[in-house]
């Protein structure tokens, strides 16, 4: 907890959230909420997510958040692959089970931020893939668990139940109820190949994939017409 704690790593929390906060910045105003409240709460959350990854990010055999060169650039080029190898999953698989579950929910906010009609919409949610939800539900949940138990699989564990829990709460909320087991599988996959990604080549690579497996979106859209 020293380390977490220590001024020399709080600089480093503040480095990551910053800009980490600015990336979700485009979704707060997709959403029409106070975007500048919500950024100051994602400022402090993120600040504190960080502060674990910075801390912890090397513990139970992990890299790091910034490995070194060659590593993180071979991280890039395996999101960038992974992501690629995924695309097809999304947008043949995912897409046509969850986009008519969200039409029969009728909610058309949740519809329009799940799958924005405007490239400032599809940007915003690949932004914030890349930024808020890898840095909290991959980088953070793992490095939190990994300091807890020196074991990477653990680490792994964790991260991905919370993602599936996140899905399953998400979905009781808005009344999905249809192929959850299905979505749920591909919900592990997903969140597994980023936990291996960020565990073995840091966390650019990691926000890389996050936000690539956003890129369904600009190809549905061009389908849809």
């Amino acid at each position: 907890m020293r380390t977490y704690l220590a001024a020399g790593n709080l600089v480093k929390a503040l480095a990551l959230a910053v800009p980490v906060t600015l990336l979700s910045y485009p979704r707060f105003r997709e959403a029409d909420v106070d975007a500048p409240l919500y950024a100051l709460v994602a400022m402090v959350l993120m600040t504190l997510s960080a502060g674990a990854v910075t801390a912890w990010g090397g513990q139970g055999g992990m890299v790091g958040a910034f490995p070194g060169r060659r590593r993180l650039l071979l991280g890039l080029a395996a999101g960038a692959g992974l992501a690629l190898l995924m695309l097809p999953l999304r947008l043949f698989i995912v897409d046509p089970i969850v986009h008519p579950i969200i039409v029969a929910t009728g909610n058309t906010r949740l519809l329009r931020l799940t799958y924005p009609g405007s490239h400032a919409g599809r940007m915003a949610v690949m932004l914030w893939s890349a930024g808020f939800e890898t840095l909290f539900f991959t980088a953070t949940a793992m490095a939190f668990a990994a300091r807890l138990s020196q074991r990477q699989w653990v680490a792994v564990l964790l991260a991905v139940s919370l993602r599936v829990f996140a899905l399953l709460r998400h979905a009781g909320l808005y009344g999905i109820e249809a192929n959850l087991p299905l979505l749920c599988g591909l919900t592990v996959v997903s969140s597994l190949s980023a936990c291996l990604l960020f565990a073995r080549c840091g966390l650019p690579g990691t926000m890389l994939y996050a936000a690539g497996l956003d890129a369904h979106l600009w190809l549905m859209s061009a389908g849809d017409g």
